[in-house]
């Protein structure tokens, strides 16, 4: 599997300051995003990537459980790109969402985001060609 670390620390600052401004309407229990407010961010940061979002499907990865996967490749495979992620997910409580292209669409492929579910910051981005 061939995974490509994209050096992207995105702040999606629009919708962060619309978090910020109605945190008691998105945020679930532990003052947690919702799962809703994590995916408008992930959506956020798949425009800023400038991929063609009417041909993206959308997964919230639950307990984070496939990302964990992909994770533990990228340290067998790349262990300099994972420490990278690695330093980048440090203290932090995230939440990985793949963004990833309908079957038969020709895309740049798929791509983990990872969202800050404290703050809605998106932490960064890793391109997976696994999943294509």
């Amino acid at each position: 599997m061939k995974i490509k670390v994209l050096l992207l620390s995105l702040f999606i600052s629009t919708l962060f300051i619309s978090c910020s401004r109605n945190r008691d309407k998105i945020t679930g229990h532990d003052d947690m995003l919702t799962k809703e407010a994590i995916v408008e961010v992930a959506k956020e940061m798949g425009k800023d990537l400038e991929l063609p979002m009417e041909l993206i499907t959308t997964y919230y990865d639950v307990n984070n459980i496939e990302w964990d996967k992909c994770f533990s490749v990228l340290k067998k495979d790349d262990i300099e790109n994972y420490d990278f992620v690695k330093e980048k997910l440090r203290n932090r409580s995230y939440q990985a969402v793949l963004l990833r292209p309908e079957p038969g669409k020709l895309c740049d492929g798929s791509f983990w985001v990872l969202i800050d579910k404290r703050t809605g910051e998106g932490i960064i981005a890793v391109q997976d060609n696994f999943y294509e």
